[in-house]
């Protein structure tokens, strides 16, 4: 599907239903107002061969949508102190600004308690934010501490990343 935005987003698992097709467009509203966004952000994009690296490390892939938004608008720095986390470090001269998802996930799985298909990919405060990259909920969001679940990336994006003053966890 090819939003006026000039995104184009796949409907979670191929599907073709109506509730794909709005989580979709959704999905390419938000992606389309976060990268008009006016705050200075320091972000890396990225690539689709770092994408694979990812899946091929956690051994199933990433959720559609997730891998939109990271073609899309990179992982990094984002307004309001928001980080999206993503295949690599960003990195200011030999400073860590944002960590990489596997860093983050092996810090979380050696603290106890991460479940498996579990990705982090955005941290705010001391919330770190999870996609379901597999089984029946593929695709919903979580949050460690627990807090709001979010049923799709777009709705996290909508109610978190765009908030207009984010608290560290909203409930939808």
């Amino acid at each position: 599907m090819r939003e006026p935005t000039g995104v184009t987003v796949e409907p979670r698992d191929g599907r073709r239903d109506r509730e794909a097709d709005e989580i979709a467009l959704r999905l390419a509203r938000a992606i389309a107002t976060l990268a008009a966004g006016s705050e200075a952000r320091m972000t890396a994009p990225v690539p689709e061969h770092d994408l694979d690296r990812i899946e091929r490390a956690l051994d199933h892939p990433l959720p559609e949508e997730l891998r939109t938004m990271l073609r899309a608008l990179g992982a990094g720095l984002y307004e309001q102190g928001h980080e999206v986390l993503g295949p690599t470090r960003v990195m200011i001269h030999d400073i860590e600004i944002v960590p990489d998802m596997l860093s983050v996930r092996a810090r979380l799985a050696a603290e106890g308690g991460l479940e498996p298909g579990l990705v982090p990919f955005h941290r705010v405060g001391g919330r770190v934010h999870l996609v379901r990259a597999s089984g029946p909920r593929s695709g919903e969001v979580v949050s460690i501490p627990e807090g709001a679940i979010y049923p799709h990336l777009a709705a996290f994006i909508e109610q978190v990343l765009l908030a207009p003053s984010t608290p560290a966890d909203p409930t939808p």
